[in-house]
């Protein structure tokens, strides 16, 4: 929403002040209007995170299909009750997805085609700047200072075990570059080839609408495929690795594709037709022009990535090797024995881990708009 917002011209606002708006009444009529693909695709996938989430539900004892798809495997070894639990949440995630799609369909959301004038800060004094500081400072407070003070707080309490904390954070980081180089390859390979098959970026991003723990059961039975065909790989981590791997890129996948076909729009047909006519392949042409354009955007597409694999529990818990923990596996396990001083340490890794990502990512989104300082 802050990147749709950021990217509006002031000009549709002016036209509408023209007419008799009021500042509140340009916002509501026109600004939350032209903001609608982000409003709808935010909500859709905050209702699909909330779908897939496992761990805190778990904690809480908050009975979920995610928890059921994961207890019918774990507890209860049936991986036909968890395919029945997971339909229901592909089944929602589907048709959360083509309420979005079908509300857009044949409509333009574009501000305007004028040039882009960006919009003028006004500051706010009196009950109104206290108003939106409380406000602002209460959303920080709420969803970050007090969990992890509190996390803080009680991890002080006892002395980790340095050694079982670093190798689960290097197993972390080894997944999270494996995951984000995979996903972010792939992702790459399918957005330049989508202006010859468009159907197969769309194919590929229903991932992100498929829960971790959905996507570790619908690959348990290539996986038992595999450790028929290798001798010895059940007690190995090589296909473990390279089924988390997999898991993490197609489920990830949308996560890259949108900042890198972003990215590659940038490259104008011009640029690509200069590059064949001086004897560049179409391979020769993307190495040489496609790719260096959309650094930024692969780097951002492979950070997002990083991040959500450092937090990603249920298909590590499900595809996971023997006695491979990351700190989100480490985290749930201190959990659920209500061990929540020793749980308190991997969690603040996985934010120490994740936060310089975010605030870089933060801090692109706020300079991208067209009339941002490069």
């Amino acid at each position: 929403m802050r990147a749709a917002f950021l990217n509006q011209s002031v000009h549709p606002l002016e036209a509408a002040r023209t007419l008799g708006c009021s500042a509140w009444q340009a916002f509501v009529q026109v600004a939350l209007p032209l903001a609608r693909p982000a409003l709808a695709a935010g909500m859709a996938l905050a209702v699909m995170e909330t779908l897939a989430d496992y761990g805190a539900v778990q904690f809480l004892s908050v009975q979920t299909l995610t928890t059921g798809v994961v207890r019918a495997w774990s507890v209860y070894g049936s991986p036909a009750s968890a395919a029945r639990f997971a339909l229901p949440l592909l089944a929602t995630a589907a048709v959360l997805l083509w309420l979005e799609r079908w509300g857009r369909k044949g409509r333009s959301f574009e501000s305007s085609h004028a040039r882009y004038r960006p919009l003028q800060s006004e500051a706010l004094t009196g009950w109104r700047a206290v108003a939106a500081t409380g406000f602002c400072l209460t959303l920080l407070t709420l969803a970050l200072i007090l969990p992890v003070g509190f996390l803080l707080m009680r991890s002080l309490e006892i002395t980790p075990d340095w050694s079982r904390l670093l190798s689960a954070g290097g197993r972390s980081l080894v997944m999270g570059g494996l995951g984000a180089g995979a996903t972010v390859i792939l992702a790459t390979l399918l957005a330049l080839g989508a202006a010859r098959l468009p159907v197969t970026a769309r194919i590929a991003s229903l991932g992100y609408a498929t829960p971790g723990a959905v996507m570790a059961i619908g690959l348990l039975a290539p996986a038992a495929v595999l450790w028929r065909l290798s001798p010895g790989a059940t007690s190995g981590v090589g296909v473990g690795v390279a089924l988390l791997t997999y898991a993490y890129a197609a489920r990830l996948m949308a996560a890259a594709l949108e900042p890198i076909e972003a990215g590659f729009s940038k490259v104008t047909p011009a640029m690509i037709g200069a590059a064949r006519s001086l004897g560049r392949s179409e391979t020769g042409a993307a190495l040489a022009i496609q790719l260096p354009i959309a650094r930024g955007a692969l780097l951002t597409a492979g950070l997002i990535v990083f991040i959500d694999v450092l937090k990603e529990l249920p298909a590590t818990l499900i595809l996971r090797p023997f006695d491979f923990d990351t700190l989100a596996v480490l985290a749930s396990n201190y959990a659920n024995d209500e061990r929540l001083p020793q749980a308190g340490w991997p969690s603040l890794m996985i934010i120490a881990l994740a936060l310089p990502g975010v605030i870089w990512l933060t801090r692109k989104i706020a300079a991208s708009h067209p009339g941002a300082p490069r």
